[in-house]
């Protein structure tokens, strides 16, 4: 890893490469044999593109693979893009919070509609009920007052309603 953060401690001999002896100090190596070895497995695993020039006693780094080490001032980069992130991934907690609740009082909206829509059929079938009971008469009167024939459940005196019933009269 040391050999990937080289830009970061070793320093150029000449705008074209660093000094045998620069990285061999950097990376604690005992000999230039050590370092052509090391340059050669970097560059075969892929971790470097670099030139040896063993006359010269400089290596030329034309590119490293991405390393772990992190660069002066990196990691408060890196701190304020994780908070970024974190203040983003709060923001769609909160909107995902805020439409579940929606969805919850809408839920609970249609269930107290349904209950009284129950409600009403229950007392409608419970007023036809008692209605077209009659308990040994044949006549009585609805919530308005008009007779109805009990046994049919009709109104019987001429009293309107705003259904399709048939109207019974009943001569007096």
């Amino acid at each position: 890893m040391s050999l990937l953060s080289i830009d970061n401690g070793v320093k150029k001999v000449d705008n074209l490469g660093y000094s045998y002896d620069s990285l061999l100090s950097f990376l604690s190596l005992q000999s230039s044999e050590d370092l052509e070895s090391l340059i050669t497995t970097a560059i075969h695993n892929g971790l470097l593109s670099a030139v040896l020039d063993p006359t010269r006693k400089r290596v030329i780094i034309t590119s490293l693979s991405a390393s772990r080490d992190v660069r002066p001032g990196g990691v408060t980069d890196m701190l304020g893009e994780l908070q970024n992130w974190d203040d983003r991934c709060a923001r769609v907690l909160t909107d995902l919070e805020a439409q579940r609740e929606e969805i919850r009082q809408k839920a609970i909206q249609r269930e107290r509609e349904e209950r009284e829509k129950k409600r009403g059929l229950e007392r409608i079938n419970n007023k036809r009920e008692r209605a077209g009971r009659g308990v040994g008469a044949s006549e009585g009167t609805d919530d308005s007052g008009h007779k109805i024939d009990k046994g049919k459940g009709k109104m019987v005196d001429g009293g309107q309603k705003d259904d399709d019933m048939d109207v019974d009269y009943i001569d007096d």
